[in-house]
Order: structure tokens, then sequence, then C-alpha cells
């Protein structure tokens, strides 16, 4: 019983949450215009080898108090998670969990920093 009814809750969970995937383009012209908070969920490593303008190294694995500070923010503020690629599951698990903290805007980076590198390089 415990085990469908916890499942029940996490499908319309899910379903309830609004997390939107942002490409590097997107991005790259929204920014000029609106307010985001960019956030590297890459280790602070890669983040000092590289990271997206004005973004905030908070590495995934060591979040715990980090996103205690990070709940403050106001729940209308657009937030971008991103990491090395649009697949890594660090960016999903923190999109999610703002999400499922009642974060209006939460997007992840399609194809994160490595397609931003590629984009900037075009220029």
């Amino acid at each position: 019983m415990y085990v469908r009814t916890h499942f029940a809750q996490e499908i319309e969970k899910l379903l309830r949450q609004e997390i939107e995937f942002i490409d590097v383009r997107e991005l790259n012209r929204r920014i000029k215009e609106e307010k985001f908070i960019i956030i590297d969920v890459r280790s602070f490593d890669k983040y000092t080898d590289f990271h997206l303008p004005n973004a905030v190294s908070l590495p995934y694995k060591q979040k715990a108090s980090e996103y205690i500070l990070l709940s403050k923010i106001e729940k209308d503020k657009k937030i971008v998670f991103y990491c090395e690629s649009g697949t890594c599951g660090e960016a999903r698990a923190a999109a999610n969990q703002f999400s499922g903290m009642g974060y209006y805007y939460v997007y992840i980076l399609k194809e994160g920093v490595q397609e931003w590198k590629n984009l900037k390089n075009q220029y």
C-alpha cells in the first residue's frame, strides 16, 4: 500500500512540475533582457576552468547547506541549472528539487556548458 501511495504521489508531483529546457541560443538572447539566476551544478574545479557569465557555483553533490541559503530566493525568479551536457542528472535533480519547493520558472540548459562554449567560439 505504501509503495503504491508513494509512487502515486511522486507521479502527481512530476505532473505538476513545469521544468523547461532552454537552449543556449535562447538563454544567450534572453539574459540580455531578463534577469536569471544561473547555477552551475558541476564540481568547483570545472566551474573555475570555465563557467557561464554570472553563474554561481553550487556543486550538486555538496549542496545541502548552500541549497538552504538559495531557498531564500523569491519563488518568481528565473533559475537556470546547468552541467556539462543537457543529459546530466545533476542539473535535472537540482531543477526538480527547486520546482518541488515551489519555484515557478525553473530551467535546465538543454545542451549544457559544452554547447555554450561552441556558441561563443562561433563569434
